[in-house]
């Protein structure tokens, strides 16, 4: 049979496991000499907490009288070796006014970086489209193509200003056909 954790031998010690889990971890208690050695110590230890919970009586009136004056002890102890006050400083520091200036900059820079690309209207007769076959750019009436050979794994992808790429493995290399329109 399986010893009872540690946890349930302690509740077992404050009859504290509800009906069936303590006639269960009695029953296994009674036929195990190790659990009976657990049990007991659990057992003294709470009888030990019981006596230690009794607080003894104490002059609370005196305790928070010496405790005001230690404070003001501290207190006064604390004037009399603290360093002189310094004069005045101003808060900003041409130090302080470089690093804040460098963190706006920082912030403005950031901000003209991330902000979104125009949408250019498409150029007059160009036309970039995706086939079966791979990428086909078209202007009045010619066309140019690249050719896939990547067979069914090609990824295409088009952009929202006239791009289109075509990404596929062929033969253990990684091919990336992109045609852009100017």
């Amino acid at each position: 049979m399986k010893h009872p954790d540690q946890a349930t031998l302690a509740l077992h010690a404050g009859g504290d496991l509800g009906k069936f889990a303590g006639w269960r971890t009695g029953r296994h208690v009674a036929h195990c000499a190790q659990c009976r050695r657990e049990l007991a110590a659990y057992e003294t230890v709470r009888e030990d907490l019981a006596e230690l919970q009794s607080i003894p009586d104490l002059a609370w009136g005196r305790l928070a009288a010496e405790m005001r004056a230690n404070i003001r002890l501290g207190l006064t102890a604390g004037e009399c070796v603290a360093p002189v006050r310094r004069h005045w400083r101003p808060v900003w520091t041409p130090a302080r006014l470089v690093a804040c200036g460098a963190a706006l900059a920082l912030a403005a820079a950031s901000v003209w970086i991330e902000r979104p690309a125009p949408i250019l209207p498409p150029a007059a007769g160009i036309v970039v489209e995706m086939t079966a076959g791979g990428v086909r750019l078209t202007r009045g009436g010619q066309a140019m193509g690249l050719l896939n050979r990547g067979g069914e794994s090609v990824t295409y992808t088009a952009g929202a200003e006239g791009s289109v790429e075509a990404r596929y493995v062929d033969a253990n290399y990684v091919t990336v056909n992109q045609v852009d329109v100017d």
